[in-house]
């Protein structure tokens, strides 16, 4: 069905395995691609807050994540992520150029990653 293709799409999972959340989700982003995003309650949820990015979905391993970012500054982006078992992570996007961005991530296990990346637009 049409349903199931535009859910494999969007959240790459079936009808029957998503959350309330993600159903929400996955209604939004048809409204925005159908022109009638004013309704989107996910989009006013995180313009009232202040957020650029607000996510819940299921991780590989089964787990439920919370995603929230935001920018901090014109060219710093900060996104922390928790799931249901206690894991937390910050990640922490600057950009240095329009072509390179340095990303640093810490997370709740003792784990941290800096890497530089280089993009360019064709």
């Amino acid at each position: 069905p049409q349903e199931e293709i535009i859910s494999q799409l969007i959240l790459g999972r079936d009808l029957a395995s998503i959350s309330p959340l993600q159903a929400a989700q996955l209604a939004s982003a048809v409204a925005t691609l159908a022109g009638r995003s004013e309704n989107d309650v996910l989009g006013q949820l995180r313009n009232s807050v202040g957020l650029s990015d607000l996510d819940v979905a299921t991780n590989e391993d089964g787990t439920t994540e919370l995603r929230a970012g935001a920018y901090i500054a014109e060219n710093l982006y900060s996104e922390i992520t928790a799931d249901s078992e206690g894991r937390e992570e910050i990640n922490l996007n600057l950009d240095v150029t329009r072509n390179v961005t340095v990303r640093g991530s810490v997370d709740s296990e003792g784990g941290s990653g800096l890497g530089v990346f280089f993009e360019k637009d064709y």
